[in-house]
């Protein structure tokens, strides 16, 4: 009798364990997806609606980076839908992630009606390819979004690649350079003194949010620092003298951005000839 039981027992262990594993690969055997959604165009705002076969496909969107400016992106989870009955259903979110070279720049959760989220300004060579990936989406739903990709124009902005002193932005006498640090930025900028005499070199955190710093360094040549012409630069302590010092007709002196505390730190530069 309790051989039968055994034989029984293990029967049923066996049928649940096969109608378990039925189940389970009906889920995970289904192979995720990239799906590449196009291009999008800088200024302009994309509606687009997302629905997922397998609830881990990912959603893809490119744009190139702006020359001479920076830019920021924009999302909005602006209605889910259940797929069956069409019915809007609250709450809910998905995950939103930017990258450039390899390196991801943003990332964040949007939830559904809780207005748009924005990326801080970003600045990059011009022409680079950024990708916007959308995932997480519950195959469910249907997922309407809304994105945007702004460019943000200054007067006299950093030239993107300048993250080394070879690559250096040029410093002109009374003209205010714009840049912003991201993170693990560099930013190098050079002044060639277009006759002899006495130069002022001045930089400010420009940022109107509260709190960030970044790092400021004078250098006599491209690898040769300016020993004691450097400090950290925080917000809302105005504008902080780097160095006066004479340059005769042609000589260079360069400044080095660095260390922001977090992405998207605001900065200018000028240089004034005093005597």
């Amino acid at each position: 009798m309790r051989k039968e039981i055994k034989k029984v027992c293990k029967r049923i262990a066996l049928a649940a364990a096969a109608f378990c594993a039925v189940i389970t690969l009906g889920k995970s055997d289904v192979k995720a997806q990239d799906i590449q959604m196009g291009n999008l165009e800088i200024g302009q705002t994309k509606t687009v609606t997302l629905q997922s076969s397998t609830g881990r496909d990912n959603f893809y969107f490119h744009f190139a980076t702006p020359k001479n400016a920076s830019f920021k992106i924009s999302v909005a989870l602006i209605e889910r839908r259940n797929k069956k009955t069409n019915e809007i259903a609250d709450g809910g979110y998905t995950h939103v992630k930017a990258t450039i070279d390899y390196k991801d720049i943003w990332s964040k959760y949007t939830w559904h009606n809780d207005g748009t989220y924005t990326s801080p300004e970003f600045a990059y060579a011009p022409g680079k390819d950024c990708t916007i990936r959308i995932d997480d989406v519950d195959d469910w739903y249907k997922y309407t979004y809304q994105i945007t990709v702004d460019k943000v124009a200054y007067l006299n902005f950093e030239k993107e690649n300048n993250n080394f002193p070879t690559a250096a932005t040029t410093l002109k006498n009374k003209k205010t350079a714009n840049g912003i640090l991201n993170d693990g930025d560099t930013d190098w900028y050079v002044f060639k003194a277009p006759k002899t005499g006495k130069y002022k070199f001045s930089v400010v955190n420009s940022n109107i949010e509260d709190g960030g710093y970044f790092h400021c360094e004078g250098y006599k040549n491209k690898n040769k620092v300016d020993y004691g012409k450097g400090a950290y630069i925080w917000q809302g302590h105005g504008w902080y003298k780097i160095n006066t010092l004479k340059l005769k007709k042609g000589k260079k002196y360069y400044i080095k951005i660095s260390s922001g505390s977090r992405e998207g730190i605001h900065y200018q530069i000028k240089v004034k000839k005093v005597k």
